[in-house]
């Protein structure tokens, strides 16, 4: 990856840009132009959130199943030649070769 400051980055309208300097986590890695974060630090406290979120989205929908149920069916009806499209575009793409 070319190396380029955070304002070079932003000034291209580039979502990341990378100094080849380690951030103070010693990783080496592309950084968000918007933020200045290391990307690899990003990844890793969102990794180490994840099961805890979702835990919380379980409990959350297990607390009323009926109306989440209902609000799918909501979502269903009003995105239906979507919800098509892209089981269709699915099914070719991981479609198997069997005979």
């Amino acid at each position: 990856m070319k190396i380029l400051t955070q304002i070079e980055a932003q000034l291209l309208n580039s979502k990341f840009f990378f100094t080849g300097e380690p951030c103070g986590n010693g990783h080496i890695s592309k950084r968000y132009a918007s933020c200045g974060n290391c990307f690899e630090c990003v990844q890793v406290r969102y990794n180490a959130k994840r099961e805890e979120l979702k835990v919380k989205a379980r409990a959350y929908h297990a607390r009323d199943p009926a109306m989440h149920n209902e609000r799918w069916r909501r979502w269903l009806e009003k995105n239906i030649e979507y919800r098509r499209r892209y089981l269709t575009e699915w099914k070719m793409k991981h479609a198997t070769n069997e005979v």
